[in-house]
């Protein structure tokens, strides 16, 4: 797996030998039913938690964690890139229709064939989203998906690389700094919880 990275407070913290990203698709929702029992969802929300695997860590490279966990440790939101290259977000700049592949942009920089990518409703819209791999790029103007899409996404709505992350904080109560093992490693799992 690449390397990957931490961004925060306007400073950079490279995650090498990054053993494993895992991701979880959480919701909460409330239920509410009427005497004729129709039902109605109310107070939806959806999240996205990440588990940071680090393995066979040097104690010089788990030093280099301290100052990232002064930041993140307070609660402070951060960036996290599964890979440091991976790292575009934008918006859309006009409508991309559910049934057509093409999807404009506000920027296309960083965006290739074949880049796995995540278009999101923006937070005050909704919550529908999907992956979708990048066929074609029009650079500056609009990318064009594999597939057609699945959902309608307007003016604004997120498009992203897909493991890429920008505004991230720690779980609570989850992260205990590493303990070496026997031959002097160090070896960790980071949870993270998507904000936005």
């Amino acid at each position: 797996m690449a390397d990957g990275k931490f961004v925060f407070d306007g400073r950079t913290l490279r995650l090498p030998k990054l053993f494993g990203v895992s991701r979880r698709l959480e919701q909460q929702r409330n239920d509410n039913f009427s005497a004729s029992r129709k039902h109605e969802a109310i107070n939806i929300s959806f999240w996205e938690e990440i588990t940071v695997s680090l393995r066979s860590l040097t104690e010089v490279q788990v030093y280099d964690f301290y100052d990232w966990w002064s930041w993140a440790g307070s609660g402070n939101p951060f960036a996290f890139a599964a890979n440091k290259d991976l790292d575009n977000a934008t918006t859309l700049d006009g409508v991309a229709l559910a049934g057509q592949a093409v999807i404009p942009l506000t920027a296309t920089a960083g965006f290739e064939e074949d880049h796995y990518c995540l278009i999101k409703e923006a937070p005050a819209v909704g919550d529908r989203y999907e992956i979708v791999e990048i066929g074609l790029v029009n650079d500056g103007v609009s990318v064009i998906a594999m597939e057609d899409l699945k959902n309608p996404y307007a003016i604004g709505d997120t498009f992203r690389h897909a493991k890429y992350w920008p505004t991230v904080v720690v779980k609570p109560n989850t992260f205990v700094f590493p303990m070496a093992d026997g031959g002097g490693l160090y070896s960790f799992d980071i949870e993270l919880i998507e904000t936005k």
